[in-house]
């Protein structure tokens, strides 16, 4: 009678039919997928459009190296399929911040580029934000509000 705590290993056993093996090479081909899903998930190779994966490629004058990861909670018939000649909605275009004021948007011109740093100085405006503070230079380590 054999022992249910024996383990037989499907690779030690001779005598195996063509159920046995092509099971085992599925299970194998499987195994090899799962690795390389992780490893891929885990280590991103640069350019691979993997969230979170190094950027490959040579940003603009301050503009960020590394591509974020931005999580939205979007509306998935939002996200839906357009129908041809339709125009491309642009997601995330209603989203907003928690706590944030939903005020309108204003451009923004850029006035300097810092090449040392990812930083941009915007010239703005401080009637429109009805705030004197908005319009100085900040030290990026405070923002006044």
């Amino acid at each position: 009678m054999n022992n249910p705590n024996t383990n037989i290993k499907v690779n030690s056993v001779t005598d195996k039919s063509d159920q046995d093996i092509e099971r085992e090479q599925s299970l194998v081909d499987q195994w090899v997928n799962l690795t390389e899903e992780r490893n891929a998930v885990l280590v991103p190779s640069a350019g691979s459009g993997i969230p979170g994966a190094p950027a490959d490629w040579n940003p603009p004058i301050g503009m960020e190296p590394h591509i974020p990861v931005l999580f939205l909670d979007l509306n998935a018939d939002d996200l839906s399929a357009h129908q041809s000649g339709e125009e491309i909605s642009i997601s995330g275009l209603n989203s907003i911040l928690p706590k944030e004021h939903g005020h309108k948007f204003y451009n923004l011109p850029i006035v300097k580029h810092l090449e040392k740093n990812v930083c941009a100085i915007a010239a703005w405006d401080s009637s429109i934000h009805d705030d004197v503070n908005l319009n100085k230079i900040t030290d990026g380590a405070c923002v006044p509000g």
